[in-house]
């Protein structure tokens, strides 16, 4: 069992495949989107991305990718040469991403323009920061919190954008290193729940 799913109870079985069940209604219907999707992206990547079957309407299994995070320690290991090569795959994987436009979204029913699309939406974002975060921050970091979102008020950042497919939630734990030295660094990208149509 794989207790770090936010949205989705885990299990891995056999070290072979990868069982996901929805927590709730609206794990449900992410895991749907997610499906879509990946029948989308799979033909045109040339990377691995996981390979649902249904399992009724709050499940899915697919066959395991072999790979372990990416995790910045894990990433400096590497020497140069080899991290430039890691960083060569991800970019190419994020260039044919990229590719998939708003229209080809909007064709098979995943054209909603995600959250976080205008100017509006990421100062609320900032006034929640600044409420909830930033009285358990020190000074430097308070100071940190407002220059980062300072291009945003200042009119610095430009919000206007041609929406195309992102992953929405490339962390570390969703990018996985290949287990071996091989041809290829990158085995693989999971998690497409909160993909959609977004700013590159």
């Amino acid at each position: 069992v794989n207790p770090d799913g936010l949205a989705n109870f885990v299990i891995i079985a056999d070290e072979r495949w990868v069982f996901r069940f929805a927590r709730d209604d609206h794990s449900r219907q992410d895991l749907a989107r997610e499906r879509a999707v990946l029948e989308l992206i799979r033909p045109r990547l040339g990377v691995s991305v996981p390979d649902f079957t249904p399992l009724g309407n709050d499940g899915v299994v697919s066959p395991l990718i072999e790979g372990t995070p990416l995790y910045r320690h894990d990433l400096l290991r590497l020497d140069g040469a080899a991290q430039d090569a890691f960083a060569k795959e991800l970019a190419s994987f994020l260039h044919m991403l990229h590719a998939v436009t708003a229209a080809e979204l909007e064709a098979h029913g995943l054209g909603a323009l995600l959250p976080g699309a205008t100017r509006d939406e990421w100062r609320a974002r900032f006034e929640q920061a600044e409420q909830a975060l930033a009285p358990y921050l020190w000074a430097d970091q308070r100071a940190w919190l407002a220059d980062l979102f300072a291009p945003l008020h200042d009119g610095r950042l430009a919000m206007t954008f041609e929406p195309v497919l992102i992953h929405n939630d490339l962390a570390p734990y969703h990018i996985l290193m290949a287990p071996h030295r091989s041809t290829t660094r990158l085995a693989g990208i999971i998690d497409f729940g909160v993909a959609g149509a977004g700013d590159p």
